[in-house]
């Protein structure tokens, strides 16, 4: 394989997220550039990129080199905290992972343990990190990471048909309630204008801080997630991919929003969040209702919500189940 200077990597950008489309059994968005890349900078600055591409063009490696106290050396996709991104993509999944096997074999001296996630068990990417570290090395499970996808086939009224009798009644009272305080919608899609992206990710910031998670610290407005925010919205933007819907109360400030990408035929759900005093009325539930019915009108096949938390069981199916193959000394 060729490896890749980041900004060669970065100028191939698109070329990789075909082959991430094209790859089955893999979490689409959260391999893809939109996702890997803003993680690098804001939650791994101190990871040596380690990039390449397969002489045929077709299959990638997105992988960085960190050091840990307790392991050393060790090898991680360039996203490595939520165990979401495959750091192999290609079409012909066989050849990736031989390719990438090989790979690491090659620069067996350069690190001292793989942290691999984001694979399917089993795969052919699975089998043969097995067959090819097995004899050597203690093999191991990490996480394994459970995703929530719905389908939007049908519809909103397709969608509504399979969800519970009890869910459907719970968020017709919640709409209702939004409805009697004079709560109102604002959409935003497809715009690539990156400088009114950012604006609104400002408004998203001032909605945050006065939700229960800014106010307790765990809000998307400080710190490293900030950075990955700020990294990933003008990239969305000026692909076309980025949508959101704000809540405005009656005299028009924003109250809430959520907002997400529209990548490879799915929607994938970023973040959704209310002011605090708005939480009697579900206003998180009526929001993400009205984001399916903006989905649903532009013909968005799936929405994933991302990784396992109890509320999603409700909104959508379950979806890709991947796991982290850890190789140690």
């Amino acid at each position: 394989m060729q490896e890749l200077e980041l900004s060669e990597f970065e100028a191939l950008a698109a070329r990789f997220d075909d082959a991430v489309v094209a790859t089955e059994g893999v979490d689409h968005y959260c391999s893809s550039s939109h996702w890997i890349l803003p993680a690098l900078r804001a939650f791994h600055p101190d990871h040596e990129p380690w990039l390449y591409r397969g002489l045929d063009g077709k299959s990638w490696a997105a992988m960085a080199l960190g050091n840990s106290p307790a392991v050393g050396r060790f090898v991680a996709p360039l996203e490595s905290m939520w165990g979401l991104s495959s750091p192999f993509v290609g079409e012909d999944e066989e050849a990736v992972a031989l390719q990438v096997a090989a790979l690491l074999r090659a620069r067996e001296k350069d690190w001292d343990a793989l942290w691999l996630s984001g694979i399917r068990r089993p795969s052919w990417v699975f089998d043969t990190l097995v067959r090819s570290f097995g004899a050597r090395y203690r093999l191991g499970l990490g996480p394994t990471t459970k995703r929530h996808v719905a389908s939007l086939d049908g519809g909103w009224d397709g969608y509504l048909s399979r969800r519970r009798s009890s869910f459907r009644r719970n968020l017709r009272r919640s709409e209702r309630m939004a409805d009697a305080a004079g709560i109102t919608f604002q959409r935003h899609t497809t715009t690539r204008d990156t400088r009114a992206v950012m604006e609104l990710f400002d408004r998203v910031l001032a909605v945050e801080r006065r939700s229960w998670k800014g106010m307790s610290g765990q809000g998307i407005d400080t710190g490293a997630m900030v950075d990955f925010y700020r990294e990933m919205l003008p990239d969305l933007a000026r692909r076309g991919r980025f949508r959101a819907v704000f809540a405005k109360d009656p005299v028009g400030n924003d109250v809430g929003f959520v907002f997400g990408a529209v990548f490879a035929g799915t929607f994938r759900g970023l973040q959704v969040s209310f002011d605090d005093g708005f939480r009697p009325m579900s206003l998180g539930n009526v929001m993400q209702a009205q984001m399916i019915r903006l989905l649903c009108e532009e013909g968005v096949g799936y929405y994933d919500l991302g990784s396992d938390l109890p509320y999603k069981t409700r909104w959508a199916e379950p979806g890709l189940i991947t796991v982290t193959v850890a190789v140690l000394p």
